[in-house]
């Protein structure tokens, strides 16, 4: 049971049946648009941006743009002026170029213990988060309450591993569990940088490998932004991982096919793809 926030009548703000929905979905999906929370709740957008403005005067919300990203949604959603279907917002019939995207603040947490709440957000890493959430998005459109245990903060994310005689602590982007499979996901939103001929996917793929090199029931999830970056990925560690403990699929596959045939893995990548659905090998 969500605590409800109390009344605060300078702020125009008292106790609505609804507030506690919109704090728990803020809170899990970090970084949402109000045309998304609209969609998940089955309220008026127009009603929905009124009730994120009060909270952001009143300080439970904030709200930020990305640096880069364009709005897309993890599906397509009717505009609500012309009733045609966009993936892009539209206000009036014309295009919203630089949308907004809302988090908690911490005063928030009372009424969503289990969200995700920032003081404040770098715009350099919105476009980053905002993937991981388009993400998340994509898989509880599909599978609901099927999708257990979402993870994303930090604090929860951390997994120690032995490499050459060395404990080395890294986190995932996030980790879910689905299908029978525990899953962590990493999403590639940038060119990853190098460093003496040794990228930081060459780094995580191989703090994977220690952890997940034996178990049969574990995938780490590489998205990538464009199906390009993925083969050119896979070509390049499937000599050195020839294994099946990693998928990597396009952002395209993951938001519109996520229960398709839509992973590749380092092992047989020219020959064939896998899905959640498959037998656990």
């Amino acid at each position: 049971m969500y605590a409800q926030p109390q009344t605060e009548s300078a702020r125009g703000l008292y106790r609505r049946n609804t507030d506690a929905e919109l704090f728990r979905i803020i809170g899990t999906f970090p970084l949402i648009a109000a045309e998304e929370i609209a969609k998940l709740t089955a309220r008026p957008p127009v009603q929905v941006r009124k009730r994120l403005r009060q909270f952001l005067a009143a300080g439970y919300l904030n709200r930020i743009q990305g640096a880069n990203e364009a709005l897309t949604f993890y599906e397509e959603i009717e505009c609500e002026r012309c009733h045609h279907v966009n993936q892009k917002a539209r206000l009036g019939g014309r295009q919203i170029a630089t949308p907004w995207f809302w988090y908690l603040q911490p005063k928030a947490l009372p009424y969503a213990p289990d969200g995700v709440a920032w003081r404040e957000k770098s715009a350099n890493i919105v476009d980053h988060d905002r993937g991981i959430t388009l993400c998340h998005l994509a898989l509880h459109n599909k599978w609901g309450g099927e999708l257990e245990t979402w993870h994303q903060q930090r604090d929860a994310m951390k997994e120690s591993v032995a490499l050459d005689g060395k404990t080395v602590n890294f986190y995932a982007d996030a980790r879910f569990y689905l299908e029978g499979r525990h899953c962590f996901l990493e999403y590639q939103h940038s060119a990853p940088s190098s460093k003496n001929g040794e990228t930081d996917l060459d780094v995580k793929v191989a703090r994977y490998n220690a952890l997940l090199k034996h178990k049969k029931d574990a995938k780490v999830i590489f998205i990538f932004r464009a199906q390009n970056h993925v083969e050119n990925f896979l070509k390049r560690i499937a000599d050195d991982f020839p294994y099946r403990w990693l998928w990597a699929t396009d952002m395209e596959g993951i938001k519109h096919n996520p229960s398709g045939s839509i992973f590749w893995c380092p092992k047989d990548y020219e020959e064939r793809t896998y899905s959640f659905s498959d037998a656990l090998v």
